[in-house]
């Protein structure tokens, strides 16, 4: 079971370079949502990050982040002398075109795009892109350590919610049978409240109730109910699916409903209340399980 949030980070050396993937991902609940962000200079470097984390997740917004850094330059910076003086000469000329008598400063040629050079090589792009490709898939595997431990939280809480429901469940099992001997006895009190003769033997009350009690039957929804509180512990225990989970508790509502819109018991409908408000509860937290 894996959380859709998680974050990773990883760094490749390659000659001096320094090549850092981060990757960091927040729920959806459509499909996957890919992005991939790289310096402008680098654009290249998008199809191997793209290749790498394409199938990483099967739901979920996931963007990875690419930055690579030179190697510190010993030897300094060189000075592109011809650019220099070409750009001294123009500035010079304009000056004087513009009747202005203002004198062009080093420090302002040196900050010239092209006239200092960097003495460091860049490096062979083929390389760059392994090393890229390398950095993203110890970067994925950061994440994905980071998705399985915060999954492995959620697990534990949506069991505990889960036996939490199951208490409840249990309590309407109990409450079945007191609910249909209650039917009868109020069918009968309200009769007697009404002034009508009761016989021992009655047989149009008889079968009063025995109407009564099949329409409040919650047997069926309990059996079901059971069979998808054993598959959800199931899942949960494997590592199943977000989507699997949502749809049990689709279900597990619908037979809750069903059982609450039977009941005439009190009890019975305290229960349904207070499994409602776990199911909740378990929604919440599986809108983050991929």
């Amino acid at each position: 079971m894996k959380s859709m949030t998680g974050f990773g980070r990883a760094i490749a050396d390659i000659s001096g370079w320094r090549v850092e993937v981060e990757v960091q991902s927040v729920n959806q609940k459509r499909g996957l949502d890919l992005h991939i962000s790289t310096p402008r200079e680098y654009a290249q470097l998008e199809r191997p990050l793209r290749e790498v984390a394409s199938g990483a997740a099967l739901r979920g917004r996931l963007s990875l982040a690419l930055q690579v850094k030179a190697p510190p330059a010993p030897e300094g910076l060189n000075i592109n002398r011809a650019k220099l003086k070409a750009a001294h000469r123009e500035a010079l000329e304009l000056a004087r075109d513009l009747g202005l008598t203002e004198s062009v400063s080093l420090d302002f040629l040196l900050r010239l795009p092209g006239v200092l050079e960097s003495t460091v090589r860049p490096p062979d792009p083929e390389a760059l892109g392994k090393a890229t490709a390398r950095a993203a898939r110890a970067a994925l595997a950061d994440w994905n350590a980071f998705r399985q431990r915060e999954g492995a939280h959620l697990a534990r809480e949506l069991a505990r919610l889960l036996t939490g429901i199951r208490k409840h469940v249990a309590r309407i099992n109990a409450s079945v049978s007191k609910a249909k001997t209650h039917l009868g006895d109020s069918l009968k009190k309200r009769l007697r409240e009404a002034g009508l003769e009761l016989g021992r033997d009655d047989e149009r009350v008889a079968k009063e109730i025995a109407l009564l009690i099949e329409r409040a039957d919650v047997t069926e929804e309990l059996a079901r109910l059971a069979a998808h509180l054993d598959e959800a512990a199931r899942l949960i225990s494997s590592g199943g699916e977000g989507r699997t989970l949502e749809f049990l508790l689709q279900e597990i509502g619908r037979e809750v409903n069903t059982i609450g819109s039977k009941s005439q018991s009190l009890p019975i409908t305290r229960s349904v209340v207070a499994i409602k408000a776990e199911l909740e509860k378990m929604r919440e937290q599986i809108q983050n399980l991929e």
